[in-house]
């Protein structure tokens, strides 16, 4: 893709930050396909006023391994790094 600027950005002003502008449609379309990224993660990312915002989500989600994570750490430094045994010892604890 070829600048359409002199400054050497091919996106509207918009994604440079050099206007006002809020994010479109369109804009939205061309970061997520010049970045190779999902076109609904880049909108939530363009609307999030505050990134703390993202980041609250992120940082507080829980998995399903939240409960063995002590038991992984303890035998990942007793030096087991065979994953299909670590997953049937937390599998036979009841995950």
């Amino acid at each position: 893709m070829t600048p359409d600027r002199a400054d050497g950005c091919h996106h509207p002003e918009a994604v440079c930050g050099r206007a006002a502008t809020p994010f479109a449609g369109p804009v939205v379309t061309c970061i997520s396909r010049d970045l190779n990224l999902d076109y609904y993660a880049v909108r939530r990312y363009a609307r999030t006023p505050d990134v703390r915002q993202l980041l609250v989500k992120v940082t507080h989600r829980r998995t399903k391994l939240d409960d063995h994570k002590r038991y992984l750490y303890q035998r990942y430094s007793e030096g087991c790094r065979n994953a299909s045994q670590l997953f049937r010892e937390v599998r036979d604890q009841g995950l």
